[in-house]
């Protein structure tokens, strides 16, 4: 697994898949946003841009998974309260550019993924302790990329007090 210093690409590419996703899925969505590590200016991240799309209100998920596996995306489930319905597309196999999640227009998860963004967009010092949490765990957890996620969880739920 690799954590990389921050590429201010990553920004514009977030914005653009982003923009892309909205397009795509037109009004089967609430919105679409650029979160998690690429998101924010200075952190570092894996290169892989997260996405998280929030269903329109009553809206079912079935035309929403088709539009998105008709344009490539690899449907992988649903993680349930900790990521919804959850997407990849790859450059090439098992090379993932975007990690996309879609939440139902109620579900917490959409508040609390924009509250970490905007915390860590908001605090430097928050920015530079979670690189080195990321870089620490990313060298402990090389080949187990769920427990590197898993090892991040309280920083992040410091974030959301």
């Amino acid at each position: 697994m690799t954590v990389a210093d921050h590429d201010p690409s990553w920004l514009v590419t977030g914005s653009a898949y982003a923009a892309d996703v909205a397009a795509l899925l037109g009004g089967l969505t609430g919105g679409v946003e650029h979160i998690g590590s690429t998101s924010v200016p200075g952190l570092a991240a894996k290169p892989v841009i997260d996405l998280a799309v929030r269903q329109g209100p009553g809206v079912p998920f079935d035309p929403a998974r088709d539009a998105l596996t008709g344009a490539g995306y690899i449907y992988r489930g649903d993680a349930g309260p900790d990521g919804g319905q959850v997407f990849v597309k790859e450059s090439e196999a098992w090379v993932r550019i975007i990690h996309l999640h879609v939440v139902a227009a109620d579900d917490p998860q959409w508040s609390r993924y924009l509250a970490v963004r905007d915390r860590l967009r908001a605090d430097p010092d928050a920015v530079t302790r979670y690189s080195t949490l990321k870089r620490d765990l990313a060298a402990r957890h090389a080949d187990d990329r769920r427990a590197y996620t898993r090892a991040k969880t309280d920083f992040i739920q410091d974030l959301l007090r």
